[in-house]
């Protein structure tokens, strides 16, 4: 039986990437009533988060080549010849930057 895909409405998600506008007002109340601030950012933080439900990312070209060239034992079988190019498919246990979800996992 297959699984039902993941879906969100538009509405209900939101971007880990902040507006330059709201950054600005941000930065401008900040210096108005002179708070200290500092930033951070953590490295990887997306790769970090476990991967919830299933995603499969279609790999083509020279990226599924160098992934079988690898680990050829492991992935040989799954190359195959689509459309005059390699292709593989894969199933992601971390969650892939830029993914709504990601953001709300770390």
């Amino acid at each position: 039986m297959a699984q039902a895909v993941l879906y969100m409405q538009k509405e209900e998600t939101s971007s880990s990437t902040v507006e330059a506008e709201s950054l600005l007002i941000s930065v401008t109340m900040d210096a108005y009533e002179r708070w200290d601030t500092e930033t951070t950012d953590i490295p990887g933080a997306f790769i970090q988060a476990d991967m919830v439900g299933n995603v499969h990312v279609k790999l083509e070209g020279r990226l599924a080549e160098l992934l079988m060239k690898l680990e050829p034992k492991l992935y040989n079988e799954y190359l195959y010849n689509g459309n005059g190019k390699h292709t593989m498919y894969v199933k992601l246990k971390k969650e892939l930057y830029g993914k709504l979800q990601a953001a709300m996992l770390f």
